[in-house]
């Protein structure tokens, strides 16, 4: 949903720390949405009064390994707490997330990822993880390069939330071009 086209402006102030254990294992901590400052013209009489928009609470915690060619990472992702409108919508959800890269060169990596949703349920949806299509998880497989100051990103990735409304797989690709001055 587009916030600003149903007249919300919305901003939220995030948190991260990344902490080095060793040269090659780190542990990160994120929390977003720790405090939300909008303004809201929309409103849903019977539910809710202006300004009362909301998003709910997201932590990561996160754990990374690399040597001289691969990086191995695994996060666990909490989001909780109110959204939306609604005086009553709550949403509760665990991903589990493990990716791996490898560097094929000194230009090319490729990479792959899965996502676990443990738990996703919200009020309005009740236990949406049920109505996921098998197998419950979804993946990414993505290939960059670097070339000097130009680096180039593809991925093609499952769309957890056309899944979860659809009850089917979804795919979607992406792909990015950064130059660096």
């Amino acid at each position: 949903m587009d916030l600003e086209k149903i007249g919300i402006k919305y901003q939220t102030m995030d948190v991260g720390f990344l902490y080095r254990l060793t040269d090659q294992q780190s542990l990160g901590l994120m929390v977003k949405n720790i405090a939300d400052l909008h303004e809201s013209r929309y409103s849903v009489p019977e539910k809710s009064s202006p300004g009362n928009f909301t998003l709910p609470a997201y932590a990561t915690i996160g754990f990374s390994h690399h040597d001289q060619n691969w990086i191995f990472s695994i996060d666990n992702e909490f989001i909780y707490g109110k959204y939306g409108v609604s005086k009553n919508d709550r949403a509760k959800f665990w991903l589990l997330r493990t990716g791996i890269e490898k560097r094929m060169n000194q230009f090319i990596r490729i990479r792959g990822g899965l996502i676990i949703p443990i738990i996703a349920r919200t009020s309005s949806l009740g236990n949406i993880r049920d109505d996921l299509p098998d197998p419950k998880i979804d993946g990414a497989l993505g290939i960059g390069g670097t070339y000097g100051n130009l680096t180039v990103d593809f991925a093609i990735y499952g769309d957890p939330a056309k899944s979860y409304i659809e009850h089917e797989i979804y795919l979607k690709g992406a792909g990015s071009l950064t130059m660096r001055f």
